[in-house]
């Protein structure tokens, strides 16, 4: 059986986070790379919520306090249909394949998950 690899694609937001939180690089980086590895293991698929629709955004755990965002192109497709045709999902390019991993956020959990920032 083959297994799926999956590809890695990194929005500005996280990107930002990523520099912001340098002292937490190690522990940032050997997380993507279990995500990529297999990005349904360990991982918590969102859903609405009373302050935002997060459905197709998973959150993986990097301590107690921090958190990755990220949406798995093939999954967020079936879960969201109707975004895909328009504008894929989350802000997605259309044009990814279907294993792409696309990184929205890594930051405290507060600040994660508060809707006034848009996942871009």
């Amino acid at each position: 059986m083959t297994k799926t690899r999956y590809i890695g694609k990194a929005k500005p937001r996280f990107d930002e986070n990523f520099k912001r939180y340098a002292a937490m690089k190690k522990q940032i980086e050997k997380k993507i790379r279990a995500i990529l590895a297999d990005p349904y293991h360990n991982t918590e698929a969102l859903q609405k919520r009373p302050h935002g629709d997060l459905r197709g955004i998973r959150s993986k755990r990097i301590d107690r306090n921090f958190r990755i965002l990220f949406a798995i192109c093939e999954e967020c497709r079936v879960m969201l249909p109707d975004l895909h045709d328009k504008r894929a999902c989350r802000s997605c390019d259309p044009k990814f394949p279907g294993n792409t991993v696309v990184f929205f956020a890594v930051q405290p959990h507060d600040v994660v998950y508060d809707a006034s920032k848009p996942l871009d």
